[in-house]
């Protein structure tokens, strides 16, 4: 999930896009920003609950979940957002 996510991250940093779709390309950021957090944050769950650590696992565990809902709810907001875009260029045309 940290690999791809970065990948992800590295590879939209390289794309301009108009002052129009800036708001949705921030959203769509900021949620892969959360799912690398996410996956950070799992990875430290397992290691932590193999080691037999629970309250900490525990506290990875609430963090990478709390990670995936922020995630959900920054494509959410990326969707409404080019939605609001593609009408914006309907009307232009």
């Amino acid at each position: 999930m940290q690999t791809d996510s970065a990948k992800a991250s590295d590879h939209s940093q390289f794309y301009k896009v108009s002052p129009e779709l800036s708001p949705a390309k921030s959203a769509y950021e900021k949620a892969i920003e959360d799912v690398n957090w996410a996956g950070f944050y799992a990875s430290q769950f397992a290691t932590d609950n193999l080691s037999n650590k629970g309250e900490k696992a525990y506290n990875e565990y609430n963090k990478s979940e709390n990670k995936i809902k922020e995630y959900n709810k920054n494509i959410v907001e990326t969707e409404r957002l080019l939605k609001i875009y593609d009408q914006y260029i309907e009307t232009k045309n």
